[in-house]
């Protein structure tokens, strides 16, 4: 309906027009939003000049924000800017009448804001911007996300892909760099779920995948940037609310969060407390193929995972000047699990007859703490889009843990003595980032980026064991199973960007060059190693209007570093029957990344498709080996290289008034190829994922949410990782005038959200399956 006003508004200004005689002035100006600095599209702008029997002239601006006035007479002139959801912009200004253009400085719409008693109200808005470059997701009235964390959130997000443990993948790929607010966090692979599951929900504002990123951001991560951005307070005076949730199964949330905001300083914090309990079950069957090993070994485990965890974050922000802003932000976190578990294994002979039987019963704890925090200065200058921004960032996660382990012979062929292990793990990480941006606008159509950027991250993981000695009944150091590891990893980046607009089309390019030192330090047993390498990321973007649709080519290249687990050569533990350890020969991916991608927005509707290409060299892929003991190793390895073809499709319909839906698929075939330890493994498969997001609106205040997730088979080296779906269901009512909410989400209603694969070698067939508690009714007020 607003558009059609505007559309209105704007062809009776236009009639209006047509009965005057045309003048020879032009005017011209660009805007944006106050708020998220965005260009606004399809505002209305009118000019009268001020006199009897004058006339009007009105324009729409397109889709950079950009309006155009012609024909133009001398005089006093006032000027009228509207959109929807906006606060009217007016001015006057005089035209001469031997002037022949006229340039406005850049115009900032203000969001409008209702006044209720002491409150304030912002409209509310919705950013879902599904662009073919970055795609933003307002998550800020989430109803299956209620009294959930951030990967409650994610699981709800169009064209993410979120398994049974936190893990995040993105058309086929695991390899993502997280951001939070723009910034690199300690959020890595070896950390991403605990942190993530910190972060309450109700933080979050909305989510940002940028797929191709370009030579600005970080090379680090084969399938793009997942920037989660926390909420800022844009309401005056003090505000805050209040969430308190339940679960079954033992599940508690609450959050509040508490916000301030005058002329000079903004504010916004957010305390957290959750208490979560997971029931875990598994099993995996494994028949080995050579001699000597035990023919059949089928284990069955069972736990559960109990967390308690309290968050604090938030983000100061000082305007400076008119043209200054200094913000600071923070997260503190503080998490302790108990996490019990039994696994029963089970020895077959050939004719699957059991022989022998042992019980493995493990009591791990473990506490963590996890700090970030960010100071960044912005500064403007009089050219519209100069600015200069340096930030400096600091990360530290640590973990201590114990395990106490319980091995015992149920019922064997001969006697056999439990086995007692006590396991010490004290693991610090942390990471350090200074960088400085800036942007200079070369003309109205051009502008050239360039900074630099340092990282440090740092890694000590300290692991003591201690067997019981049966015979002398006491406790010995297992020196076997005790270990000290050290990595540490500098990555100093150099970029430079160039953009420009032509008559045709619009063009960016630039490069990234990174110098990479990383060492590994294996205290325990002396081996020590420190590689350093350069390398040059190239990128490029063109953009081009073709049948009023958004059409954009981009290319660029990335990198995947093996992280500090993979690594670390040291085994773990845990599972005595199957066992992992990383690689340090373990090289970098490289991989070429090729977007093509088109996008429509209509009023009503918003669509977007990507065709995508990547292959990369030096894959990293795990591969699993069995000894003759009948034990599972699974080790990292390089493999000659991978390639990933797919098509991605994103649509937002506004189906009626009262209901939308969002849409995702995403097609590819993934093919791999290479030898390791002179094993060749090679192979392809189709695989795809869809999600559909439907939102209903019955009433003012009433809302249904639905989100149905589908996976389908992929393909690891090995075997096949099963297909899975899920269906996620939320209901929300507002109540006294918006004040008070009462949510209620029912999480995986099948019960179909679990991992289960196929692998298997000339030595063994394995098929494992692992549930974690999934289906979950939650309410929330």
């Amino acid at each position: 309906m607003k558009y059609f006003l505007t559309v209105l508004f704007f062809c009776s200004i236009h009639s209006l027009a047509a009965q005057d005689n045309i003048g020879n002035h032009k005017i011209t100006g660009v805007i944006l939003s106050a708020e998220t600095l965005k260009p606004i599209e399809f505002a209305a702008v009118s000019l009268k000049t001020i006199g009897e029997n004058k006339k009007s002239h009105a324009a729409l601006t397109n889709e950079k924000g950009i309006f155009t006035l012609s024909g133009i007479s001398g005089g006093k002139q006032l000027l009228k800017i509207t959109y929807a959801e906006y606060l009217e912009y007016t001015d006057t200004f005089f035209i001469s009448e031997d002037k022949t253009i006229t340039i406005f400085d850049t115009i900032f719409l203000q969001p409008k804001i209702t006044e209720l008693s002491t409150v304030q109200i912002k409209a509310e808005r919705n950013i879902d911007n599904i662009g073919i470059d970055k795609k933003v997701f307002s998550v800020e009235k989430s109803t299956l996300s209620t009294g959930g964390s951030a990967i409650d959130i994610l699981r709800q997000i169009p064209a993410v892909n979120v398994d049974i443990d936190g893990n995040i993948n993105i058309r086929g790929s695991g390899n993502i760099t997280v951001f939070i607010n723009g910034k690199p966090s300690g959020i890595t692979g070896s950390n991403q779920q605990a942190i993530l599951d910190q972060i309450p929900a109700s933080t979050i504002e909305s989510v940002e995948l940028i797929t191709n990123p370009s030579a600005k951001f970080d090379a680090e991560g084969v399938s793009g940037i997942l920037n989660i951005v926390l909420k800022k307070n844009t309401v005056k005076g003090w505000n805050g609310n209040t969430t308190i949730g339940a679960g079954t199964n033992n599940k508690h949330n609450a959050s509040g969060s508490f916000n301030y905001k005058n002329k000079k300083i903004s504010s916004s914090n957010t305390l957290g407390y959750t208490q979560r309990n997971y029931r875990i079950n598994g099993y995996t069957n494994r028949q080995n193929l050579f001699s000597g090993a035990d023919p059949y070994i089928n284990q069955v485990s069972q736990g559960s995972y109990n967390n308690t965890s309290g968050t604090l974050s938030g983000n100061f922000e000082y305007t400076v000047s008119k043209k200054s802003t200094l913000t600071f932000n923070y997260l503190v976190g503080l998490s302790g699990n108990k996490n019990p578990e039994t696994a029963n294994y089970y020895f077959l002979d050939s004719n699957e007859i059991k022989y022998r039987e042992l019980v493995r019963k493990t009591e791990s704890k473990s506490n963590s703490y996890n700090f970030d925090a960010g100071l960044t200065f912005r500064q403007q200058f009089r050219k519209p889009k100069q600015d200069l921004v340096v930030s400096a960032n600091y990360s530290l996660s640590e973990n201590k843990s114990k395990n106490m382990i319980l091995q015992n012979t149920l019922s064997s062929l001969s006697a056999e003595v439990p086995y007692f292990l006590n396991t010490n793990t004290k693991n610090q990480f942390n990471v350090s980032v200074i960088q400085i941006d800036y942007t200079h606008p070369i003309n109205k159509v051009s502008k050239f980026e360039t900074g630099l950027k340092s990282t440090q991250r740092n890694l000590d993981n300290d692991i003591h064991a201690d067997t019981f000695n049966n015979a002398f009944n006491s406790w010995n150091i297992d020196f076997g199973k005790t270990n000290r590891f050290k990595y540490s990893e500098n990555v100093n980046a150099l970029y430079a960007t160039y953009a420009n607009t032509t008559k045709y089309f619009d063009f960016q390019g630039g490069i990234r060059v990174e110098e990479t030192t990383i060492t590994t330090d294996q205290v325990t047993s002396g081996e020590y190693q420190n590689y350093k390498y350069i390398k040059a990321f190239p990128s490029f973007f063109i953009k081009k209007k073709i049948l009023k649709t958004e059409t954009q080519f981009s290319y660029s290249r990335r990198i995947n570093r093996p992280g500090q687990w993979n690594l670390n050569p040291f085994p773990s533990y845990t599972d005595a029957y199957n066992l992992m350890r990383g690689n340090p020969r373990l090289k970098p991916e490289l991989t070429d990344a090729l977007e093509l991608s088109a996008g429509k927005n209509y009023k009503q509707q918003n669509y977007s498709a990507t065709a995508y290409f990547r292959q990369t060299t030096n894959a990293i892929t795990r591969v699993r080996t069995i000894d003759s003991a009948g034990i599972s190793l699974i080790t990292p390895y390089n493999l000659g290289f991978s390639q990933n073809v797919g098509i991605e499709l994103v649509a937002r319909n506004q189906i009626t008034k009262w209901w939308n839906v969002t849409s995702n698929l995403n097609i590819y075939r993934y093919l791999l190829s290479g030898t390791v330890q002179s094993n060749e493994y090679s192979g392809s498969n189709i695989s795809y994922f869809a999600k559909i997001i439907s939102n209903i609106t019955i009433n003012p205040g009433y809302s249904i949410q639905t989100s149905f997730n589908y996976n389908g088979p992929s393909l690891i080296p090995q075997g096949t990782i099963y297909s899975n779906y899920s269906l996620d269901l939320g209901f929300r009512k507002d109540l006294l005038k918006n004040k008070f909410s009462i949510a209620v989400n029912l999480s995986d209603a099948f019960n179909n959200r679990r991992f289960k694969i196929k692998s298997s070698d000339v030595n063994f067939i394995s098929d494992s399956y692992r549930k974690r508690e999934s289906r979950i009714l939650n309410i929330a007020l």
